[in-house]
């Protein structure tokens, strides 16, 4: 249900992105490309497209990591307030994706650390991350395969960022670049959630919400 394009962007204009510099790490526009450079352990970094607010849409965004070890990681923010409130995707320098909701800075993990064979321990190395977001649906995907799925009504809609975290005593350098947000088809439902099915001693299959016949017992 991917449409039309409703933005993209090459980086070329320095006043779609936040950024900031200190201490503790700079986001500052690079070629075509936007770098979060993290200095300090634990310290987080992000960065919000300033167009409007999305709803329902499908966004990607292609990251180029530099360096990066470990816990050290990184990712894409959806349904966004500012860098502290809304949906976190996340991918560690270890392999691994998990979805966070944030809420005043607070996380809370919605889909724990996961494999992804998309990702190989290390740097450097480049990943496409993507989000597909319609109503309470969200659905996450790495170099375009699918990594997992939620559902969550907490935020409907919001802005778009990107964000990295130091997680120990060396640097994580992320080069973000080629954000495209596509439409949903208008008129596109969500599909309803199908039964699990469970099987009988016969072998055959039944939905769990529906009973069997006598004969299947």
């Amino acid at each position: 249900a991917v449409g039309d394009i409703l933005f993209q962007d090459d980086f070329s204009q320095k006043s779609m992105w936040s950024t900031q510099s200190g201490s503790g790490g700079k986001i500052a526009f690079g070629k075509e490309a936007l770098p979060l450079a993290v200095q300090e352990p634990k310290f987080y970094l992000a960065s919000l497209y300033t167009l409007p607010v999305i709803k329902d849409a499908s966004v990607e965004i292609t990251s180029n990591v530099t360096l990066c070890k470990g816990d050290d990681f990184y990712g894409l923010l959806v349904r966004a307030t500012n860098g502290l409130n809304g949906y976190r995707f996340m991918v560690n320098c270890m392999g691994k994706v998990k979805l966070e909701i944030l809420k005043m800075g607070k996380p809370s993990t919605l889909v724990d650390w996961l494999q992804s064979g998309q990702v190989l321990p290390g740097s450097p190395y480049q990943v496409r991350l993507r989000v597909w977001m319609v109503e309470n649906e969200l659905r996450f995907f790495l170099n375009d395969v699918f990594q997992f799925s939620t559902r969550d009504a907490i935020y409907s809609d919001g802005k778009i960022g990107v964000f990295a975290r130091q997680a120990a005593d060396t640097p994580i350098t992320v080069n973000f670049s080629n954000l495209v947000i596509r439409s949903i088809e208008p008129g596109y439902k969500l599909p309803k959630a199908t039964p699990k099915p469970t099987a009988t001693r016969q072998g055959r299959y039944i939905p769990v919400n529906t009973a069997a016949p006598a004969h299947a017992q």
